[in-house]
């Protein structure tokens, strides 16, 4: 009895943090005709602002000085609804099956752990490879002239397009490039 009601209690708290988090974190609208405010960034938010660039590619976004005038809360915001609705599979490697999407506009992959997606492969370069999306085109990998190289369907590449179920391998990790359907 007692867990029960240790457990609804913890609901209870879960609930409230979530709805006082929701508040909290201001709606970003996904248009950029609707983020033309300009808003003042704060030196705090220096390496917010140093990762948020790190992700995001200008041609996404029409004007990129408007993004980069957006407050860092709101910028984190607007790439979170950036799922570009693909997801990399792991076939080969750690965690083996765990599917990792693929969210923002430039995912970088290596073995360093400021990688977007880190890989636990000593054959992977510390950074190794990025993913870059841009809505209505082809999804890009290139290599970041990684000392293994990068293979797509058994090929070695610098950059190619990428399309639904081509296998991504990366040292002795291989990946498999799905459409996320929800």
């Amino acid at each position: 009895m007692f867990y029960f009601a240790l457990i609804i209690v913890l609901l209870i708290v879960l609930v409230i943090a979530s709805i006082f988090l929701i508040n909290k974190v201001p709606k970003v609208q996904s248009t950029v005709s609707h983020k033309t405010k300009a808003y003042k960034k704060g030196k705090e938010n220096s390496e917010i602002d140093a990762a948020i660039e790190d992700m995001i590619d200008p041609e996404l976004i029409e004007s990129d000085a408007i993004f980069k005038d957006l407050p860092a809360n709101e910028r984190i915001v607007f790439l979170a609804e950036q799922h570009s609705g693909y997801i990399l599979e792991i076939l080969k490697g750690h965690p083996l099956g765990k599917n990792l999407d693929l969210i923002g506009t430039k995912i970088s992959i290596g073995r360093s752990t400021t990688s977007d997606i880190t890989i636990d492969d000593q054959l992977v370069s510390e950074k190794h490879a990025i993913i870059k999306i841009i809505p209505g085109k082809p999804l890009v990998i290139d290599d970041l002239t990684s000392t293994n190289g990068t293979y797509v369907n058994d090929e070695s590449i610098t950059s190619t397009k990428l399309k639904e179920n081509d296998l991504i391998v990366l040292g002795e990790t291989k990946l498999k490039l799905k459409k996320e359907f929800k």
